[in-house]
């Protein structure tokens, strides 16, 4: 490796150039001695020899090196250091470096240069050293980056103990974190590892046994062991808790949809709904939902979480870090077409019914699948969060619905009724209702008999 070569500024030339009291050409020391080089049209045989001088020096350290690919343009260097003998402890330096080669008339050149202290002395002490994080030049061919990392004396014969070199670099493995509560769940797995790690009880040890389930159009709910990326899942939790996903990142994903309900998760960053990629225009805009106190309508992916979405036939989508905001054609927003409904909200979950929404859109207030028994699930009859009149609503899940209602219509007598069981509520302006569970249907109208 140069300093100064080829017409590149080095960082940190001057002080090695003062450490060893050499001038502006290209050299190599070794052991305290300088050998000069000059401006030699292939230097390689030069350097070749005090290679092998390297190679059968005795050092009193190991070095594993390794590179990792860090944000949009950068790397990161990490380093196991194994002493295997004693040094002399004193003015000793971990020195972390890039380099980058230019043209063949020379190995590579100093492009970046960062050193810390190292402070091992005695055999058999083992640490580990990363820098994070090093920036590239945008021009820069990462396969011609190398990383190295050597341990130096900077005082007295100046000796490099031991250097590691690496020219490939990895993805670094990233962490999810995922907060859960009680009950049941919609997860995923937002990240990349090897498949023994993926089965639920190692991802999720607080998980209870055998909740894993996954979703087959025309055969149900089906029970699963391993988790894939891509696939959205229901587990049960006995209680709330925290837990980190640690892998590779997903930073893109192609998911083949059926015709009608997919559950489905994200990649390791958040998706918004409009830049998924779907060239066939299958997604139903409107029914991403996500679930937690019942299901609620979203327009974003998160990672670690479970979906439901809709689709209009059989085919892929794809989920990346780059997305594009031309894949889902924007329609007529929601709140405008329900804008003339009224609102009923049972323990948190809204629905909307009254008013005059087209049926040809009536597919976007569609809801998915009724969820594992004990959850928490409001919907008019049909699967539906929408209903002109005659509507029949279905709960579950609790022991006690708190109802809140918003009548567009402010006259004193609006129309419409809600009967559950044995008792009749007509509904005007906005008001409140608390109805125990008695497993029965709540109907509401306009103008009806019970």
């Amino acid at each position: 490796m140069l300093w100064e070569s080829d017409g590149h500024v080095s960082p940190n030339y001057s002080n090695r150039s003062s450490l060893y009291n050499v001038g502006p050409i290209p050299h190599v020391v070794f052991n305290g001695t300088v050998t000069s080089i000059g401006a030699s049209p292939n230097m390689y045989p030069v350097y070749l020899n005090i290679y092998n001088d390297l190679i059968d020096y005795d050092s009193p350290m190991e070095i594993e090196t390794t590179g990792f690919l860090s944000g949009e343009n950068g790397v990161d260097l990490v380093t196991r250091v194994t002493m295997t003998g004693d040094i002399e402890p004193g003015n000793n330096k971990l020195i972390f470096i890039l380099t980058y080669w230019y043209t063949d008339s020379y190995f590579c050149t100093v492009e970046r240069y960062f050193e810390q202290d190292f402070d091992l002395t005695h055999g058999g002490e083992i640490l580990e050293y990363e820098w994070t994080h090093f920036d590239l030049d945008q021009s820069w061919d990462i396969e011609n980056v190398s990383g190295i990392v050597m341990v130096q004396r900077m005082d007295g014969n100046k000796e490099i103990y031991q250097s590691g070199i690496t020219h490939t670099w990895e993805i670094s493995e990233v962490e999810i974190s995922y907060m859960y509560d009680t009950g049941w769940q919609m997860i995923g797995l937002p990240v990349s590892m090897d498949l023994i790690d993926t089965h639920y009880e190692i991802l999720y040890p607080d998980a209870i046994q055998n909740t894993l389930f996954s979703f087959h159009t025309g055969d149900g709910y089906q029970s699963e062991e391993y988790l894939e990326n891509g696939t959205g899942y229901w587990i049960r939790f006995a209680d709330t808790g925290y837990m980190v996903h640690e892998g590779y990142p997903v930073d893109e994903l192609t998911i083949g949809v059926s015709e009608g309900w997919n559950m489905i998760s994200g990649i390791s960053e958040v998706v918004l709904f409009h830049s998924i990629y779907d060239p066939d225009e299958l997604l139903i805009q409107g029914t991403l939902y996500g679930f937690g106190e019942g299901y609620w309508q979203t327009d974003e992916i998160l990672p670690s979480r479970g979906y439901w979405v809709r689709s209009a036939g059989d085919g892929d989508i794809m989920l990346s870090v780059d997305g594009t905001d031309d894949s889902i054609l924007p329609r007529r927003a929601d709140h405008d077409l329900l804008s003339e409904t009224h609102t009923i909200t049972i323990n948190g979950v809204a629905l909307h019914f009254g008013g005059d929404v087209s049926s040809k859109v009536l597919l976007s207030y569609s809801l998915p699948p009724v969820p594992p028994g004990g959850a928490l699930d409001i919907r008019f009859s049909g699967d539906m969060r929408y209903c002109r009149d005659g509507c029949v609503i279905e709960a579950r899940g609790a022991k006690k619905f708190f109802i809140e209602y918003d009548i567009r219509d402010r006259k004193a007598h609006s129309g419409w009724v809600l009967i559950s069981r044995n008792q009749r509520y007509e509904l005007s302006g906005r008001g409140e209702i608390a109805i125990e569970n008695e497993g029965n249907l709540i109907k509401l109208c306009k103008s009806c008999e019970r």
